[in-house]
């Protein structure tokens, strides 16, 4: 088994201070859902979703002229639930009230997301498959299942090109945000090739690979002197550009990772120097960009990972959210003459879930819910296709008999609601839960005295501190219980959901393979092997010409007649 490393923050939590730690916007006490609609209201409610579903517009027939496709890395269907429910609680909302911005999409469907050699695959194997449109095997970037991973001299002949390749070979204007690293393992799929994720730096190639291929490129390497097109990146990761000795900035004693002396950003502001360039590090920064006069824009806000969403106000530097990267994302790639691709990625849901840290998961997905808004507020459905999906799930549980007007993460209730519910070993137990991972015991991560503050099913000397445990719960820290005791809990190999709005939307219906996005992405642009399926009208719209396209839209010219 390969075992990937994930870079998490973890945070020890101490006796002292667990009260004080509280979310800085805490849940609200009075937030019920005590009083359910009357029956007539469902009956009302149903009546609006259907005249609304009615009303839709036909298929958009038209060639998308932009194309934006957001990835939530690990936000299965379970994990969305689970996060629809934290954003409805945290805004009072009742349950029928509360959406995310996919939810109200208008096309979706499901990608099963196993690799050539996994069930349960991982983001590079995924990223591949999404915007390259090849499954491959688990760890590798932009390389077809000919490619052996970890074999530098399997590389050659097997490169993939990416969405965005195929984009910038049509005159578009390209993009990748994200919240972890450029150089992670889903970001790296849109402009990279690799036999495994973990190059991210010269310093990450082993010293036989570098010996039997001399002229391996590390990620960070390929983004900046392969890449030049690349109009907007934005996220993590300065350290993988940048020299042993060279000071961050930001975090004390904290240096770059390179081994070849190379300061990779000096060399993108070089090759920039003759076009009107930005590289940025902090919010100030960002926030004085100004869209309108910036052909390139580089985004680098931490040595590594970005925070997450919950701990992001507490950044030394400031960073940018991820709805305010989109937003100067789009604001940037629309003046593209011939139209634009952007990748974004929700990049720290997934490493929530890998520490078992529902809140901070949930706090993330809420946040790409809030890109997908912006992206649809600055975007019109004549000429953008939105894709909204997932990599990949969790074995992340949302269940167990919760009262309706009961806080999502306090202890699971009595029916009454008055007393805690307790499983046959007597302990209390939580609505989220996972299947494996570091919440069996936080012996690994912790001090000893921290481990009283939450409940360890299997530490049969837990204290009964049901007022403690009930504080703690509602922490951001938190870590849910897991039934498997792991370092890191895995993804899950449920399908996921594919969310779409805009022209050829409807392609993204029913239930496919996850390399099938890339195609219908491109497809509906344009791009790559459709190009030809495209042709612009004397008025100068582009109309999609495949045999199947024409039909339907002489169906519907018929229906209306």
């Amino acid at each position: 088994m390969r075992l990937i490393f994930y870079h998490i923050h973890i945070h020890t939590i101490h006796i002292n201070n667990a009260i004080s730690s509280l979310p800085d916007i805490p849940l609200d006490p009075d937030y019920v859902r005590e009083n359910p609609p009357h029956e007539t209201d469902w009956s009302r409610l149903a009546q609006d979703t259907l005249a609304e579903t009615l009303n839709r517009k036909e298929p958009k027939m038209g060639a998308a002229k932009n194309v934006i496709l957001f990835i939530g890395d690990g936000m299965g269907v379970t994990p969305l639930t689970a996060a629809r429910w934290h954003q409805g609680q945290k805004s009072g909302s009742k349950a029928f009230e509360t959406h995310l911005a996919m939810d109200l999409m208008p096309v979706i469907g499901h990608t099963k997301v196993y690799t050539v050699d996994y069930i349960t695959p991982d983001s590079a194997a995924t990223g591949t498959a999404l915007l390259c449109g090849q499954k491959t095997h688990f760890g590798v970037i932009g390389l077809s299942q000919d490619a052996q991973y970890s074999n530098c001299s399997s590389v050659d002949g097997n490169e993939l090109n990416s969405i965005l390749d195929e984009a910038d070979a049509a005159g578009k204007w390209t993009g990748v945000v994200a919240t972890t690293r450029v150089t992670h393992a889903t970001p790296a799929t849109a402009y990279a090739h690799s036999v495994t994720r973990d190059w991210e730096s010269d310093a990450d190639i082993p010293e036989d690979q570098r010996l039997q291929c001399p002229g391996v490129k590390d990620i960070a390497d390929q983004l900046v002197t392969d890449n030049g097109h690349l109009r907007v990146v934005l996220g993590g990761g300065r350290s993988k550009f940048t020299p042993i000795d060279v000071e961050d900035g930001e975090i004390p004693n904290t240096f770059g990772h390179r081994l070849d002396d190379r300061n990779l950003i000096e060399e993108w502001e070089l090759s920039k120097k003759h076009q009107t360039a930005r590289y940025v590090t902090r919010q100030s920064e960002f926030d004085d960009v100004d869209p309108e006069n910036t052909e390139f824009l580089l985004g680098l806000f931490e040595a590594s990972h970005m925070n997450f969403e919950v701990d992001r106000v507490n950044d030394t530097w400031g960073e940018p959210s991820i709805s305010q990267m989109v937003d100067k994302a789009i604001r940037i790639l629309r003046r593209g003459p011939e139209g634009y691709v952007l990748v974004v990625e929700g990049g720290r849901i997934d490493h929530g879930h890998h520490f078992n840290n529902a809140y901070r998961a949930n706090e993330d997905t809420v946040a790409l819910s809030d890109a997908v808004s912006t992206a649809l507020e600055l975007t019109s459905e004549d000429d953008t296709l939105v894709v909204v999906t997932a990599d990949h799930g969790h074995v992340f549980s949302f269940g167990g008999y919760h009262m309706i007007n009961e806080d999502i993460y306090d202890v699971v209730k009595t029916k009454q609601g008055e007393d805690m519910d307790l499983a046959d070993d007597t302990k209390p137990y939580t609505l989220m839960n996972y299947a494996n991972g570091p919440g069996w015991t936080l012996k690994n991560f912790l001090k000893t005295d921290a481990r009283a503050l939450v409940s360890r099913r299997m530490d049969n000397t837990f204290p009964k501190l049901p007022l403690v445990f009930i504080y703690i719960s509602a922490n951001p820290m938190f870590m849910q219980d897991a039934a498997i005791p792991m370092q890191i809990e895995t993804h899950g190999a449920g399908d996921v959901a594919v969310y779409a709005r805009g022209p050829m939307a409807h392609l993204f219906a029913g239930t496919y393979e996850q390399s099938f996005i890339a195609h219908a992405a491109m497809y509906a642009a344009c791009l790559g092997q459709n190009k030809e399926n495209c042709q612009k009208s004397a008025a100068g719209d582009v109309r999609l010409r495949h045999p199947v396209a024409m039909v339907m839209m002489m169906l519907i010219v018929y229906a209306v007649w």
